[in-house]
């Protein structure tokens, strides 16, 4: 069932400092702020990213292709502290990680909610640049074909998910196969690899790792 009409912004390269066309981030930005869900890609993998996980969640749902997790997706460490709860430690690690291709488990501030939530801060400067816009924290999913293959093609991106969500950005240059983000939990004050992704184990194990005494 499609449930929308959908606007397809194509753009065959971001701007030599990683920006998008300002009208097009703006046009995004109201977007979102207006609670629609809209496919982007994010540090090339493209996924949905909406105000509300529930939507994320239909959305994919909808589409028929696999139902990937959906993570927070934030824009400055500020953010950090309306989720969940973090030491010195885990601060000094994160700020290693990202903006990079890691998504983190973290133990939740709220009792009310998930006992720990996922976290991702991308570092595709256009999409810091409509999170920042938008001054808010938004949630987000891959869209998979299974497990562990994304869809990046321009035409199965449109074809799967017109009339689904509100818009589609395409930006030709980054329709490229591509390793999903590395998916790690220190929810429980340690380091639990869960899934080697475009950044490798050990790299992370040694940022983790890193100035901690072996005492």
């Amino acid at each position: 069932m499609r449930m929308c009409e959908t606007e397809i912004i194509s753009v065959k390269k971001l701007k030599k400092d990683g920006e998008l066309n300002p009208d097009a981030s703006q046009s995004i930005v109201e977007t979102l702020l207006e609670g629609g869900a809209v496919l982007v890609p994010v540090d090339y993998v493209y996924g949905i990213i909406c105000a509300n996980a529930s939507a994320v969640e239909r959305a994919l749902s909808m589409s028929g292709h696999y139902r990937s997790e959906t993570a927070v997706l934030i824009s400055s460490f500020n953010m950090l502290d309306e989720l969940v709860v973090y030491s010195k430690s885990d601060y000094d690690f994160l700020n290693r990680i990202w903006p990079g291709e890691v998504s983190v488990y973290m133990k939740s501030l709220h009792c009310a909610g998930p006992e720990k939530l996922k976290i991702r801060y991308p570092k595709s400067r256009f999409l810091q640049g409509i999170l920042l816009r938008a001054e808010k924290m938004f949630f987000y999913a891959p869209v998979m074909y299974s497990e562990n293959e994304p869809i990046y093609r321009k035409k199965a991106l449109i074809s799967s998910f017109s009339g689904i969500v509100d818009k589609i950005l395409i930006v030709d240059e980054l329709c490229k196969k591509h390793s999903l983000s590395s998916l790690i939990d220190i929810s429980a004050n340690n380091l639990e690899i869960l899934y080697s992704g475009k950044v490798a184990a050990e790299e992370i194990k040694s940022l983790y790792f890193l100035g901690k005494s072996d005492g």
